[in-house]
């Protein structure tokens, strides 16, 4: 998350706009806690047993999956028409009970 930070500060040349939008895109990873199947299946996935799904917050593309006891972050992705930065996957893990 770090470099999608550091994008939208040299963007927005906001401090406080880059702190908003990644603390945004955090918290709707958590509410995946809660509510793991919120957001629909991932498209993009081939072959998905109905365990993939994504969403987009602020132009971000975030692509997860729910497991027995965790929530998977996968990947995290800024697009625009000019170029398209990949972010490091990162892992939020989010114990939680998926009954």
């Amino acid at each position: 998350m770090e470099e999608g930070h550091e994008h939208i500060l040299n963007e927005s040349k906001s401090l406080d706009i880059a702190d908003k939008v990644i603390d945004e895109i955090l918290d709707s990873a958590k509410i995946l806690n809660n509510h793991p199947e919120i957001y629909s299946l991932d498209e993009n996935k081939k072959k998905n047993d109905g365990s993939y799904r994504s969403y987009q917050k602020h132009s971000y593309n975030i692509a997860y999956r729910v497991l027995e006891k965790e929530i998977r972050i996968l990947s995290s992705a800024l697009k625009s028409r000019t170029y398209e930065i990949l972010m490091s996957s990162w892992s939020y893990l989010a114990e939680t009970d998926i009954n």
